[in-house]
């Protein structure tokens, strides 16, 4: 009350909203988790026949369902064109322009988790597990798959996180000894 009364006193006035729109994207049930850098494509979950990944755009949902359910979504590019999922069935898949591929892991015991995507969708980072069991950074890129050498606990980190050009990778490994997380750079070509 005294800030009203004080903008009154000073002649300041309120800024007036314009009307706004709220639309819904799903009668399903569901989250959304990103929208495009322009604000024109949403993305997330939903609850169809299992969680699935959905992609909205000018009131439209695209048809993701070539991909395995139940996924669950993680990233999407600037623009929207690019969507990441992780699939139970444990890989991850990235979709673009209705096209859904499997990244592939490291080892055919164990998947891969993406965590992130490039600015135009073309690079993804994630985890994957080698023969082992050693968890391992990773960055596809052109249908590759490749081991960024940065392995440890990271089952229990958070990332890995990618550069809008894709070239830089971030992930913070778990020390299990000091129970630290400790934040890696990784370039590309070095």
């Amino acid at each position: 009350l005294k800030s009203l009364s004080l903008a009154i006193l000073l002649g300041i006035s309120s800024p007036v909203l314009a009307a706004a729109t709220v639309t819904a994207l799903t009668t399903e049930g569901g989250t959304a988790s990103y929208v495009s850098s322009d604000g024109k494509i949403a993305a997330g979950t939903i609850n169809v026949n299992g969680m699935q990944s959905f992609r909205w755009e000018n009131g439209l949902l695209s048809d993701l369902s070539q991909l395995p359910t139940p996924e669950y979504f993680k990233a999407m590019s600037q623009d929207g064109s690019t969507i990441v999922t992780n699939a139970n069935n444990g890989n991850a898949y990235r979709w673009a322009n209705g096209v859904s591929t499997d990244l592939g892991a490291f080892s055919s015991s164990y998947g891969s988790s993406a965590s992130a995507v490039s600015a135009d969708g073309s690079v993804v980072v994630g985890v994957s597990p080698n023969v082992a069991g050693v968890y391992q950074a990773f960055r596809w890129f052109n249908g590759v798959i490749t081991n960024l050498g940065i392995s440890g606990h990271l089952e229990n980190t958070w990332g890995p996180y990618v550069s809008s050009n894709g070239g830089i990778v971030l992930i913070n490994v778990y020390d299990a000894v000091t129970c630290y997380l400790s934040p890696v750079r990784w370039e590309n070509g070095t």
